[in-house]
């Protein structure tokens, strides 16, 4: 069975990417809120709460279902953190962006096929960091490092890392 992996489903990037998956295609979708996905056709969601769990469940133990794509789009950005309680935003941009994103990529990556794929979508503030968003920028580029450094492990399998460096999204926010 395919299986993609999509981690900040229920934001615009994530839901965009969803309507894109061909419908054969099973998608795991994981987010703080998940309440925009309950409608979705061919997808199974859980929170940040339970997504271990729930995942575990999905599979059962069964070999044939392994993760083709691990989908990186979750994320926490600041606004003025450098003005502010720079403590609490750090930890909050911190664990969202680095923390939690080495913890679904340490979980996932024992299920997933050969030739498999992890998207990482990063920002070019990892290039050229902006003022007031000094937390942001240091978590994409600590993520980055993270799994580059991780790539030796993933090419033994044929796993290719992509990581999307992009400018300003309009996401709502």
């Amino acid at each position: 069975m395919n299986l993609i992996v999509v981690t900040g489903a229920s934001g615009v990037i994530g839901r965009h990417l969803i309507s894109q998956i061909p419908r054969d295609y099973l998608i795991f979708g994981i987010d703080q809120s998940i309440n925009s996905l309950k409608d979705t056709p061919n997808i199974v969601y859980a929170n940040t709460n339970n997504w271990k769990n729930k995942y575990k469940k999905l599979v059962n133990g069964n070999q044939e279902i392994r993760i083709n794509a691990l989908y990186l789009l979750h994320g926490e950005h600041e606004v003025g953190s450098d003005l502010e309680d720079e403590t609490l935003t750090f930890t909050k941009v911190f664990q969202s962006n680095f923390d939690w994103s080495v913890r679904y990529y340490r979980f996932f990556c024992d299920y997933m096929s050969n030739g498999a794929k992890v998207i990482l979508l990063s920002s070019i503030v990892t290039l050229s960091p902006l003022p007031y968003s000094s937390f942001y920028s240091a978590s994409k580029a600590a993520i980055e490092t993270y799994l580059v450094s991780q790539q030796r492990k993933l090419s033994n399998r044929g796993i290719k890392l992509i990581i999307f460096i992009t400018g300003n999204i309009n996401t709502g926010f």
